[in-house]
């Protein structure tokens, strides 16, 4: 029980890989950002496109 309760604290206090996760959150939730934001304006730019459209023809 001694061992398991060491592996589970030694667990616990390890904190290699925390950093790449950290990052890999950061990366995530920017493109999440990123993604929104050029299906927003996307749209925006191909309503503009659409009226413009008309007086070219």
């Amino acid at each position: 029980m001694k061992r398991l309760k060491h592996i589970s604290r030694q667990f616990w206090r390890d904190e290699r890989g925390i950093t790449s996760i950290e990052y890999a959150l950061i990366a995530s939730i920017v493109s999440i950002c990123a993604v929104g934001a050029m299906t927003v304006i996307g749209t925006k730019v191909n309503r503009n496109f659409n009226g413009i459209l008309p007086g070219l023809n």
